[in-house]
């Protein structure tokens, strides 16, 4: 990526950015919980149960929850334009093939990755904004491509988030804050609402993003960033009923 010799950053406008008002979906039906209890409780999943699956409808309503909206939590911050969409290593979902997925969080992203994907994926829409990109077990390349990590490979499914960076850094460097901020929102979006669904999350901080890069076709300068995260089933639900392992 070329940059030009010098750039100056202009004083940050008061202006923020308005997200649209598209209302949120509910695909399941559960009890409502308070974001004070969530909160409290959300803790990392360690180690995920291989043969616990999810069904189709508490997979949409986790990724509904990462789309930013006017006046919800936690976008209503208002920090940028949408900047990530996501990649999704589907592994145990009940009602979808196993395989590759992308969920568009910016609608100006289909056209572009369509363009920018490899030339052979399937963009099938299996519902607004998903689309399957190509089919088969992933669990093993999920966990090559977090550094061997089982745990990329036992939840119902792992995440990777992938940003447009050329176009938006040339131009305007300082805006590489904005996009990890961004991240960051999703990456805790996805916490909370699997721990109000009774899931676990699990931030993966190792991963090799060049590689990632290369399944989906990508050139350098359009990067996962951030980390992974995988969802799921944690294979000790009661955990604190546990007896201490032994090393």
């Amino acid at each position: 990526m070329c940059f030009p010799a010098k750039i100056e950053k202009p004083r940050t406008p008061k202006k923020v950015f308005v997200y649209s008002g598209i209302p949120l979906r509910n695909w399941v039906d559960y009890r409502l919980k308070s974001a004070v209890s969530v909160i409290r409780t959300r803790r990392s999943g360690h180690i995920y149960n291989p043969e616990g699956f999810i069904d189709k409808n508490t997979f949409l309503q986790i990724l509904d929850r990462t789309l930013p909206r006017k006046d919800f939590s936690p976008f209503d911050v208002e920090i940028s334009p949408t900047y990530i969409s996501l990649i999704l290593f589907v592994h145990r979902v009940r009602g979808l093939e196993r395989g590759i997925y992308t969920y568009i969080r910016n609608k100006r992203h289909l056209n572009l990755f369509r363009e920018k994907f490899k030339k052979d994926f399937l963009w099938k829409e299996i519902e607004e904004n998903l689309y399957l990109l190509a089919e088969g077990d992933t669990t093993q390349i999920a966990g090559y491509l977090s550094c061997n990590q089982p745990i990329a490979e036992n939840g119902a499914f792992a995440v990777a988030m992938v940003s447009e960076f050329k176009g938006v850094l040339e131009n305007q460097p300082w805006k590489y804050k904005n996009i990890h901020w961004e991240a960051g929102l999703i990456g805790q979006v996805l916490y909370l609402e699997a721990t109000a669904l009774g899931l676990k999350g699990t931030g993966i901080g190792c991963f090799y993003d060049d590689l990632t890069a290369e399944v989906l076709g990508l050139e350098k300068n359009y990067l996962p960033l951030y980390g992974w995260k995988s969802l799921g089933r944690p294979a000790y639900p009661n955990s604190t009923a546990l007896r201490p392992f032994k090393i």
